[in-house]
């Protein structure tokens, strides 16, 4: 298989199934959980919506007050994947082969997360204007 060949399947997989890698090697070494898998689709979630509103944007269309709520609530999904795998490989209490995690601490995170969304996203205004 030559070059362009491989990167072209390489390019197609990652449009296709962009996280396969990661959840591979995530499973093979027993990281993987369904809360993880849960974050991973809203990236995924996430990408298709900021797809969506940068092509409204692009063609000067209206957009959705709920989509960019929804679109800035995902944008941190792969804080809270490495929050979790955190809990994972800190040890913490592991039932059923699944990893009890503090959901009020994961909430705790969400809100500070879109916090600081809209803090990075003020400071890059302010900057760019």
């Amino acid at each position: 298989m030559n070059y362009q060949c491989w990167a072209e399947t390489f390019a197609n997989m990652l449009e296709k199934d962009p996280f396969r890698p990661l959840l591979n090697v995530l499973e093979l070494r027993g990281l993987l959980n369904d809360r993880i898998r849960e974050e991973f689709r809203s990236g995924e979630e996430y990408w298709a919506l900021e797809r969506k509103l940068c092509r409204a944007l692009t063609h000067k269309m209206e957009i959705s007050i709920k989509d960019v709520m929804r679109a800035i609530h995902l944008k941190s999904f792969d804080y809270r994947v490495l929050n979790l795998l955190l809990y994972q490989l800190r040890g913490q209490e592991v039932i059923c082969f699944v990893v009890k995690v503090n959901d009020l601490h994961m909430e705790f995170l969400s809100v500070s997360e879109f916090l600081v969304e809209i803090s990075d996203d003020l400071l890059h205004c302010r900057m760019t204007y």
